[in-house]
């Protein structure tokens, strides 16, 4: 697993094999992640390895990405950092 990962990289989440190129690399709570492609789903950037160009594969997002990924937009600090209220107003 390479801590190196940058954009422009081939990369594959061995958890489920998906596979792309990283497309950006976010820091949420001191963790990085690195946003694949393929599924537009953030991935631990150390559950990633680097891969050659003739490896990568078009796949779609599992149910165990998608847990991922709410599990991480879920989180408090990342709400503040959208500067949510939590406060519904409408119209009506």
């Amino acid at each position: 697993m390479s801590k190196s990962i940058s954009p422009g990289m081939w990369v594959r989440y061995g958890g489920t094999g998906t596979s792309g190129t990283v497309t950006r690399i976010v820091e949420i709570s001191r963790d990085r992640y690195a946003e694949i492609d393929t599924t537009g789903l953030l991935y631990q950037i150390n559950q990633l390895t680097e891969t050659g160009a003739g490896e990568k594969k078009e796949v779609e997002a599992t149910s165990s990405d998608i847990i991922l990924e709410h599990d991480i937009f879920k989180g408090n600090e990342f709400q503040e950092s959208l500067n949510l209220d939590n406060s519904c107003e409408g119209g009506g």
